[in-house]
């Protein structure tokens, strides 16, 4: 059976007169209470630990393979500074998009100009009212608009307010 602070869980339940909530409360609070020291019991005694994120450096998967190039055995192995070389060069290229995400991005490139030009008389407007002025935004849906008027913003192009749980947009 398990015990709390002398007493059975059984008992606990029983002899409890308040409400189910206040019950799995204290339940709750005895169990994670159980195991602990009183330095960790008590908030104020518990000391945070140090920030180590700031001592340590992340590298990249590039500047891994630099530092790898400086090693004399690299240096002196030609297979080996020829793979070297090779993987700084496939991590120097950008990352070609296949021809689907090619016609996708030019598709929200025209559709975040459209909003644009939306826009562009000043007037602040909900998502579904830059839909009702263009006919052919209408076609889209809220959802697929959000995050190509949120990259308007992003680049300075429009401005986004919240009002009263609406979020309108606004040209610059």
């Amino acid at each position: 059976m398990f015990k709390t602070k002398g007493k059975s869980l059984r008992k606990l339940i029983d002899t409890s007169q308040n409400s189910w909530y206040n019950m799995v409360t204290r339940l709750r609070n005895l169990v994670t209470e159980r195991g602990k020291t009183k330095e960790e019991s008590n908030p104020q005694a518990v000391k945070p630990l140090p920030n180590l994120r700031k001592e340590v450096s992340i590298m990249t998967k590039k500047e891994c393979f630099v530092a790898l190039l400086t090693i004399a055995d690299v240096q002196n192995n030609p297979e080996l500074k020829s793979f070297v070389e090779k993987e700084i060069d496939t991590l120097s290229k950008p990352r070609k998009m296949s021809a689907a995400q090619l016609e996708k991005a030019q598709e929200n490139e025209a559709i975040r100009e459209k909003i644009a030009a939306v826009l562009s008389d000043g007037v602040e407007r909900t998502l579904k009212e830059i839909a009702k002025v263009d006919e052919e935004l209408s076609v889209y849906s809220s959802q697929k608009l959000s995050p190509i008027a949120s990259s308007l913003v992003k680049m300075g192009r429009a401005v986004k307010e919240v009002k009263k749980g609406k979020t309108y947009f606004k040209a610059c």
